[in-house]
């Protein structure tokens, strides 16, 4: 959770992970989830602005869009504002980072409440998962070091 008071960020600007070096494209989908409810909680309603840098749009519109099905499926009956997200897109373009192909997307806040957060424990699962892959990286480089190619006499 971010430490800000819900409803009091007027701009985010963020360079999400590629999904190439950082996380998994497969990882990179339950994070953004998370990620977008967080940033739908500290945005002002319907005056918030986000811009996005990533390495495919699709993920994250697809993401924005079952962000406010789930808003419209929850709200049918309260007469409230169900989009979190106002879509299209204001405006979502290619970009060359020194040779790499990415996207930026700006989105707007919608009106409707910001859904619940996720429970802590799934950001904890994946963040436990996370550091245990790191771990295991860096005992394999150790035991690599450590094996010294023998002299042959």
């Amino acid at each position: 959770q971010l430490p800000f008071r819900s409803n009091c960020v007027d701009v985010v600007v963020s360079d999400l992970p590629f999904g190439q070096t950082c996380l998994s494209s497969s990882k990179l989908s339950q994070v953004l989830p998370l990620l977008m409810n967080e940033l739908a909680r500290v945005l002002v309603p319907n005056t918030g602005r986000m811009v996005l840098l990533c390495g495919a749009y699709a993920s994250v519109v697809e993401t924005l869009v079952h962000a406010n099905q789930r808003a419209t499926a929850e709200n049918k009956n309260k007469n409230e504002t169900t989009m979190i997200w106002k879509l299209p897109c204001q405006a979502i373009f290619p970009v060359n980072i020194g040779g790499l192909g990415a996207w930026i997307v700006q989105v707007q806040r919608g009106g409707a409440p910001a859904p619940p957060s996720f429970p802590t424990d799934r950001v904890e699962k994946l963040v436990r998962r996370r550091e245990l892959v790191q771990k295991m990286q860096a005992s394999n480089q150790q035991k690599q070091a450590k094996k010294k190619p023998r002299l042959q006499s």
